[in-house]
């Protein structure tokens, strides 16, 4: 298909027609097809992939968005580029005249005015013959392997039902078995059947898909009100249940057997390969066998897992040091004072109510305390803590998901405040570009100054407060983030807020300059 000035291609960025006049609509082209007009002709449309402004002229697609139709005629090519870092497509826009009445209005750049169809074909699909046919064999191995590993199960469990509950309920429950064997080769041959040209796939749905018959009265009669053992004795009607749902037992098998050799072999974090409870326990015994190893690691697990979706597309600037540093306070200005707008800060979840303008995901993730404190056993923040807001006490709390989605969803570099603890999980984000800054004080006497105030606390709590402070140096230096080489950088905020911030920014500069 061609504009009248380039070749069209699947993936071009569109503009398309909305809902009312004037009003439209950017998107990518993502299927097209030649079709019937209505009027004894043919014209190609496209399905479209529509896209979300998500500011500063960047667009990309919602998870969940669902596809819209147009005819090419419709379209308008739009002059676009991808930024990976972002995720984004980058349409630049133009200041145009607006129509009569209306002043001037920005408007996407096109790369010409339409498409022209004519003569247009698409080029047939190039298909890697070797792969297509290893890919079929895999299939037909692992239909004979579900139809073997059934029809052996059902056999060794017949002999064993047989053995202890007699050969009536050992013949109802292998008829229950053969039941279940047809189901699956009615399943497989609805598979075989898909894509096919005019298959349906011969439809369990018009096989019955083992669904229960009974002949009874009408009117929802039947086996309605519970009367469904006036029919059939309670035994016979379980021995023929657990026969059809045999099939399941050798499949969950074969996948509890692959997830503990992964195990055997140190693969840990597998348990998503598993469904429903199955997977609970395996990351139940993950998060069990984690913290027998040491205490943290096993929440760093956690991380790691909530965390690796989006590796090597962040950047993340770690602000740490020992209490009473400001450092969140030095975070906040980074982010507001960089006039090139490359910081934010990742989104907390909190259990405290909304204050007055604020947007849940946007201000906090607001969310009852029961789920917060279920999060918080599964080890899913990076860290959480307690403080006093409104009128009771809230917890606040940070997940690895929320740092990572300020690159994906904002393009920009996540910059947070926390403590050496934190940090170490913070490592679970994997190949993510991690800069790390520790700010605190030169000498003891100037943390104890710190902590005494202009006009000096209380012996014990200033002391209290240095312990924490060593301690926390002290992590800093051997725990896992020190030993990594975590932080490159170390401000001291003895000269005021204004100079550390001026530190904190040269040094950010610097870094991401590399």
């Amino acid at each position: 298909m061609v504009t009248s000035t380039s070749t069209d291609r699947l993936g071009d960025v569109v503009l398309f027609p909305g809902k009312w006049v004037g009003d439209t609509g950017i998107g990518q082209i993502r299927f097209l097809q030649l079709t019937g007009d209505g009027r004894g002709g043919k014209e190609w449309i496209a399905d479209l992939t529509p896209f979300k402004d998500v500011g500063e002229d960047l667009y990309r697609a919602e998870k969940g968005t669902r596809a819209r139709t147009f005819p090419v005629s419709a379209l308008q090519p739009l002059s676009h580029f991808y930024i990976g870092s972002s995720d984004a497509f980058k349409v630049p826009h133009k200041e145009e005249a607006g129509g009569e009445g209306m002043g001037r209005r920005r408007e996407p750049v096109r790369m010409a005015p339409g498409y022209r169809t004519e003569g247009f074909s698409l080029a047939p699909a190039k298909v890697d013959a070797e792969a297509m046919a290893a890919a079929r064999g895999k299939y037909q191995d692992l239909k004979r392997r579900i139809l073997t590993d059934t029809a052996a199960f059902g056999g060794l469990a017949t002999v064993a039902v047989g053995l202890n509950a007699g050969v009536e309920d050992a013949g109802i429950f292998l008829a229950g078995v053969a039941g279940s064997v047809l189901y699956l080769v009615l399943l497989t041959q609805r598979a075989d059947a898909m894509g096919q040209a005019g298959g349906e796939g011969g439809g369990l749905s018009k096989a019955g898909g083992g669904k229960p018959v009974h002949g009874g009265g009408g009117g929802g009669a039947g086996l309605a009100g519970g009367r469904l053992f006036n029919y059939v004795p309670q035994d016979e009607f379980w021995s023929a249940t657990l026969g059809f749902l045999s099939y399941r037992v050798p499949m969950l098998g074969r996948e509890v057997g692959e997830m503990l050799a992964r195990r055997s072999e140190g693969q840990r974090g597998q348990a998503g390969t598993l469904g429903g409870s199955v997977r609970a326990g395996m990351a139940l015994v993950d998060r069990l066998q984690g913290g027998r190893e040491g205490g943290r690691e096993g929440e760093t697990a956690a991380a790691e897992a909530a965390g690796g979706a989006y590796r090597n597309e962040v950047t993340v600037l770690v602000v740490s040091g020992p209490e009473g540093m400001g450092k969140r306070g030095l975070a906040r200005r980074l982010v507001e004072s960089d006039p090139l707008q490359r910081y934010a800060e990742p989104v907390w979840v909190t259990t405290r109510a909304p204050k007055e303008g604020e947007v849940d995901g946007r201000d906090y993730h607001f969310v009852e305390d029961f789920a917060f404190q279920v999060m918080r056993e599964q080890g899913r923040f990076l860290t959480a803590y307690q403080e006093e807001a409104g009128e009771g006490r809230a917890w606040f709390g940070l997940r690895p998901s929320d740092v990572v989605d300020v690159m994906r969803k904002e393009g920009k570099v996540s910059v947070l405040a926390l403590d050496a603890f934190a940090a170490d999980k913070l490592l679970a984000l994997g190949e993510a570009r991690l800069i790390g800054v520790w700010v605190t004080l030169n000498t003891v006497d100037q943390l104890r100054g710190r902590y005494g105030g202009e006009e000096g606390g209380k012996e014990e709590e200033v002391e209290a407060a240095v312990s924490r402070a060593t301690v926390a140096i002290e992590h800093a230096l051997m725990g896992e983030a020190g030993r990594r080489g975590f932080y490159e950088h170390t401000i001291y905020d003895d000269k005021g807020k204004e100079e550390t911030l001026r530190s904190l920014r040269d040094f950010a500069d610097f870094a991401l300059s590399l």
